[in-house]
């Protein structure tokens, strides 16, 4: 499924309308199965979020309390104190608007990075590959391994390059294993963003804490712009190759670096493809060394 589950929109607003007489008809939750045919997964981070929501009201009172008595007791604070109560009260307003609306924000920013990715998978196989009716094969490196494999064979490759081939094709499916880990990664960081939002909101209240909000925000917008882009990457590799492979006339039979240019073109977009999360995150956050 293009959407993604564990984070549902749907899910958050039907849970929220449930309870609504009249309404708990028309929004019914079990519309929404997880990817296992149930509402467990889904049910479980929203459960979780509930808590972290809850916790960060329970936060949230505190600090209303302290600077109520802080307030009260104003003679006897110094006036720096008074000036950054005052300065936190504007910021306390905005943390409790968005506490209970950061699971339909992170949701919607990781609904927008899932379908983008495969949006972009698609408008990339139209555009690059869909001559060469490359659409289905993206991700498939079965198969494209199967379909270079064949290309040597009917080059006559020798013992040596097929070596070769083979060493490449290890290197290939390492770097494809960890380009899969890699979009895990991504997205597991967006739903733990998800979750602990409403405490990293509370805790952004606190003075000296300013750059909390933003930096949520800049870290989750980081992230769902990672998938797209590592689904970018790869797919004009794989539109490159399928083009290739659909056009054997080009490659010189028995040439080392008309064979092996397939599965280097493979090899540089896996890698580069994993090192996206780290040049988006380092426009978009700064580099770790420039950060505060």
């Amino acid at each position: 499924s293009k959407e993604p589950m564990p984070v549902n929109l749907a899910y958050f607003f039907n849970d929220q309308f449930k309870n609504v007489p009249m309404l708990n008809k028309a929004f019914a939750a079990s519309n929404y199965p997880g990817p296992l045919g149930n509402l467990n997964d889904i049910q479980v981070i929203l459960n979780v979020w509930k808590l972290s929501r809850n916790i960060a009201y329970g936060l949230m009172s505190l600090f209303l309390i302290i600077i109520g008595i802080m307030m009260i007791m104003r003679k006897k604070v110094d006036q720096q104190t008074v000036v950054s109560i005052q300065y936190a009260l504007p910021k306390i307003i905005m943390v409790l608007i968005l506490i209970p609306f950061s699971y339909p924000i992170g949701a919607t920013i990781s609904s927008f990075a899932w379908g983008s990715m495969f949006t972009v998978v698609e408008v990339i196989n139209t555009t690059i590959g869909g001559a060469v009716g490359a659409g289905s094969s993206t991700f498939g490196l079965g198969t494209l391994l199967v379909d270079m494999l064949a290309i040597l064979v009917a080059t006559s490759a020798g013992v040596f390059l097929l070596a070769i081939f083979a060493i490449m094709c290890l290197v290939m499916i390492g770097f494809f294993i960890w380009f899969m880990i890699k979009i895990f990664i991504t997205y597991f960081k967006l739903i733990v963003a998800i979750i602990a939002s409403p405490l990293v909101f509370a805790f952004g209240t606190i003075p000296g804490n300013e750059s909390k909000i933003s930096d949520w925000f800049k870290s989750a917008i980081s992230n769902a712009l990672s998938l797209p882009a590592m689904a970018a990457v790869l797919s004009i590799g794989f539109a490159v190759i399928l083009n290739i492979i659909n056009s054997r006339t080009n490659i010189v039979s028995g040439v080392a670096i008309g064979i092996l240019i397939m599965p280097f073109i493979m090899i540089f977009s896996l890698y580069y493809a994993t090192k996206m999360p780290e040049k988006i995150e380092a426009a978009i956050v700064g580099e770790p060394k420039k950060r505060r």
